[in-house]
């Protein structure tokens, strides 16, 4: 039997956001089993380890249908030392989320960026997996109809909280 996404519990529909840690760069959160960060800064090897401990509590909390939304709203891939520090942590978390979506506010990404968030994001999810469970988008709303379609105004209520008044 293939698993795929629909076949995965999802986040119930009224499901609370939950928040891990926020800060002007950086503002982690849950909505159910689906972790969410968004990044307003740069991603320096202290934001790396901040979300990596916040993901590693939802990973740990929901073992079974743990899944991760980010929004980069910073345009910077991250420098040498935090690029490898991604790395090794998610090396860490490797196939613990059934799903990952990434947005890319703007719509485009510098090469470099997208190489990071490959590398290591894509070891998040179950080896052999990463076409199908990681996906990136050009608006949250997009995203969280594809990772939540049954929680999805939860989510999107999770995203706008930790985004801030002036988003």
């Amino acid at each position: 039997m293939t698993l795929t996404l629909s076949s995965i519990p999802r986040a119930p529909s009224r499901a609370p956001l939950v928040v891990l840690d926020v800060d002007p760069d950086l503002a982690l959160g849950r909505v159910g089993p689906i972790g969410l960060a968004v990044w307003h800064g740069p991603h320096s090897v202290r934001n790396v380890e901040r979300q990596h401990r916040a993901m590693r509590d939802v990973a740990v909390a929901r073992p079974h249908d743990a899944a991760y939304l980010a929004v980069l709203r910073c345009d910077e891939p991250p420098d040498h030392a935090a690029a490898r520090r991604m790395v090794d942590l998610a090396r860490e978390l490797g196939g613990r989320f059934r799903a990952v979506a990434i947005v890319l506010e703007g719509g485009s990404i510098p090469r470099p960026l997208a190489a990071a968030i490959v590398a290591g994001v894509g070891r998040l999810v179950p080896r052999g997996a990463v076409e199908e469970r990681l996906r990136f988008f050009s608006t949250a709303a997009d995203a969280t109809r594809w990772l939540a379609p049954d929680a999805t105004q939860a989510v999107w209520d999770g995203l706008a909280a930790l985004s801030g008044p002036s988003s």
